[in-house]
């Protein structure tokens, strides 16, 4: 099988053997080598699921497939309408074999092969949780490959609905763009790593629209955006780190420093997690995944007992009102597993956490200022605030491309997942990672 970008169509080669006998003709041995040689059209398949006879479209290089419930629509290889030749071991059309050029196109028609592309979709083993990966474009080419044999590499691109940002289709000016990125907007992405022969490309925005942000709302988390520019705050960061950035509410979680008075008295304080958004960060060019919390001005009072600094000292009660500032930071690592042929799962764990503090004082009572009381020290147990870290672990169930890995060869898998590099990290563009094989 071959794909004819340029034609919308492929080229399908089949072997024959045995005998040929026209009319009352004596019978002919078909040589070695001879092949029946078929172009055939990719078609989009549209209509009601329930339609026996369904309309075909036929598309381009780029076939759009629409999606509905109550539509099936698919693109299909499409051998109804096929051209065939009947060829030497040479390539070469041998001519008195023409009318069984036309029993074999007749035969392709009788039979009816499609073979599809449908929709992509998860199904974690034992759970009823999946996500849907509805194909709006797609596109099959083929590159590489030169005079020394060295092979061609199947690529297919997917756009899928519900993400935002998808590939550029190839033009005369400009060449094909997978999973074009905010920060570098013109930049190809080379889609097949070293050693391996095929990709299935799910772009990074899917990934994160489709996958992460549901399972960030299923954990909790509440108004999840992705950043897809850096603000001056993050600036210096994203010099030195790229990859999926994520803000959003934080679960319902109230922690704080409870009351005191051992002679200095602490009127305690408390504030919610979710007060103020959080950032989750999936780093580009490692497996570290991020997750940080900044919530400012947490208020608080410290009373405490002092004298005055006079001729005569007085004792007195004095107050200080001040603020607290506090960064919540959790670290830990994401990582691709898989333990079959046509099926890849991603998951995230939170591990490291730490809390960060800073204060000030925005208050002194007029008896502080007019004997100079001092009170910018904090109480130790400000400092060493000590909160869980809140539950956060994602799986992202299975991706099972049981029909990507057998897309090409009916009854054969020619797309076989191969092991998932040390160095494929979550954000790559890459998910599915194979080889072409005869099965």
């Amino acid at each position: 099988m071959k794909f004819m970008s340029a034609k919308g169509a492929v080229e399908l080669k089949f072997p024959i053997s045995g005998t040929y006998q026209e009319g009352s003709d004596a019978a002919q041995t078909i040589a070695d080598g001879t092949i029946a040689h078929a172009q055939a059209l990719l078609t989009t398949l549209a209509g009601k699921a329930s339609d026996q006879a369904k309309s075909k479209t036929d598309v381009g290089t780029v076939c759009v497939l629409e999606q509905g419930d109550n539509y099936t629509c698919d693109t299909v290889i499409d051998l109804s309408e096929p051209l065939v030749r009947v060829e030497d071991k040479d390539g070469n059309q041998v001519p008195v074999l023409n009318h069984m050029s036309r029993g074999i196109t007749q035969h392709f028609r009788s039979v009816g092969i499609e073979y599809r592309l449908a929709t992509l979709n998860t199904a974690p083993a034992g759970s009823s949780d999946s996500t849907v990966l509805k194909p709006s474009k797609f596109l099959i080419t083929t590159f590489g490959g030169d005079a020394a044999q060295v092979e061609e590499t199947l690529l297919m691109w997917v756009e899928v609905q519900g993400s935002t940002h998808g590939g550029r289709e190839p033009s005369v000016e400009n060449p094909l763009v997978f999973a074009n990125r905010v920060e570098e907007p013109n930049v190809s992405v080379c889609p097949i790593p070293k050693d391996y022969s095929t990709s299935v490309i799910i772009s990074r925005d899917v990934l994160a629209s489709l996958f992460i942000k549901p399972q960030l709302e299923k954990a909790g988390y509440t108004e999840v955006a992705t950043v897809d520019k850096h603000t001056e705050e993050n600036a210096e960061q994203a010099k030195i780190a790229t990859g999926i950035r994520f803000t959003a509410k934080p679960p319902n979680k109230t922690v704080g420093v409870a009351a005191w008075d051992d002679g200095d008295k602490f009127n305690g304080l408390s504030f919610n997690l979710n007060s103020s958004p959080a950032c989750f960060f999936l780093d580009k060019a490692s497996s570290a995944v991020n997750l940080k919390y900044f919530v400012p001005n947490v208020g608080f009072t410290h009373y405490f007992w002092t004298v005055t600094g006079g001729l005569v000292p007085v004792p007195i009660h004095a107050a200080s009102e001040g603020s607290v500032d506090y960064t919540f930071t959790a670290k830990g690592e994401g990582k691709w597993s898989s333990d079959s042929a046509t099926s890849v799962a991603a998951s995230f764990s939170l591990s490291k956490s730490s809390f960060d503090c800073s204060t000030q004082t925005t208050k002194q009572e007029w008896y502080e200022k007019l004997f100079r009381i001092k009170t910018e020290n904090m109480l130790a147990g400000m400092a060493n605030l000590s909160v869980d870290v809140p539950a956060f672990s994602l799986d992202l169930g299975a991706l099972n491309f049981f029909l990507v890995s057998n897309l090409l060869f009916p009854g054969k898998k020619v797309f076989s997942l191969g092991k998932i590099p040390d160095d494929l990290y979550i954000p790559r563009d890459m998910l599915l990672l194979g080889s072409i094989g005869s099965g």
